[in-house]
């Protein structure tokens, strides 16, 4: 049962990467701008719908990095816990430290995963509103932002 509990943590973190290489909007920015090379459209409009494009990845790779931490971290504490009471009993130490050490690894790199994606959805969102306010009258508040 451990190793069924530190594999799924593990696996949501080969989704969060699978995420993580979608939701970077400079790959958008390229796409967008080589498929309307020969289009009449406005560097503005490419950047806009590039950095649209890219919001559902940042917020499947947020939600998906948070499970991943919080799944791993409960699991780890309810294992450490059960030691701690005499309600676990361990037969192999070693793989037990093992299933520990994975385990924790992998709730670190899910919680600066959703650090990582945290910040990149908020300066996602700061760019979408700065490219909303370019586009109207209100140039000069768009340039100090």
């Amino acid at each position: 049962m451990s190793g069924v509990a530190v594999g799924i943590g593990i696996l949501f973190l080969g989704l969060i990467m699978a995420f993580f290489i979608h939701a970077d909007p400079d790959r958008f920015v390229e796409a967008y701008t080589r498929d309307n090379r020969n289009k009449d459209v406005s560097d503005i409009e490419i950047i806009r719908a590039a950095y649209s494009e890219c919001i559902p990845y940042v917020n499947e790779g947020l939600n998906t990095a948070l499970i991943s931490w919080l799944l791993l971290g409960i699991w780890t504490a309810f294992i450490e816990f059960g030691i701690a009471t005499g309600t676990v009993v361990i037969k192999n130490w070693s793989l037990f430290w093992l299933l520990i050490f994975v385990s924790s690894i992998g709730s670190l790199l899910g919680f600066i995963l959703t650090v990582i994606f945290f910040l990149r959805k908020k300066s996602i969102r700061k760019a979408l509103f700065a490219i909303q306010l370019k586009k109207s009258d209100k140039a000069e508040i768009s340039i100090k932002i």
